[in-house]
């Protein structure tokens, strides 16, 4: 196998250094953000805002209105449901966020995050079978599941219901 060779761009000291100076911002925050293209006050305090105007609406996903429908009747019937995330950066902090959010919400959620020693990478047959024997209706997939095809089928065949949420295609 051949090494790859990681190039990295020098970033330009002059931009960072203003931007650093017109924002207050460190200058490795500056120079992060001026490596993303963000170099003028407001882009900076945009892409750094908690706000949620910021954000993108969420109903331009496909099927977002079916899954948000299955999520609250899901809750409504108090069942119970388990946020299903993935044992890297993204996956472990989009599977806090859901299952925080979904809990402020009043739904009876869990987590699983599967022991990438024991279980591997992604969903299997097993941890399907296990969260059905303890009660999971409703399965939620963070950073996972869009090429599961055969563990989807299983938690359906068991009876579960499964929104799928992944970044990947």
């Amino acid at each position: 196998m051949r090494a790859k060779r990681w190039v990295i761009a020098s970033p330009d000291t002059e931009r960072v250094r203003v931007l650093s100076r017109e924002t207050g911002y460190t200058p490795l925050t500056a120079a992060v953000l001026s490596a993303r293209g963000i170099d003028t006050p407001q882009a900076a305090a945009d892409y750094l805002s908690c706000d949620v105007r910021g954000l993108h609406d969420p109903f331009g996903l496909t099927d977002m209105d079916k899954a948000v429908e299955v999520v609250r009747e899901v809750i409504d019937r108090g069942e119970k449901m388990v946020v299903y995330g993935d044992y890297d950066v993204d996956g472990i902090t989009a599977t806090c966020t859901l299952v925080d959010y979904l809990r402020s919400k009043g739904a009876k959620c869990e987590y699983y995050i599967p022991n990438r020693l024991t279980d591997g990478y992604g969903l299997t047959r097993p941890a399907m079978e296990q969260l059905y024997e303890q009660g999971t209706r409703l399965l939620i997939t963070v950073d996972s599941g869009i090429t599961a095809n055969e563990e989807i089928a299983v938690a359906r065949e068991l009876g579960m219901q499964v929104v799928i949420t992944d970044h990947h295609e």
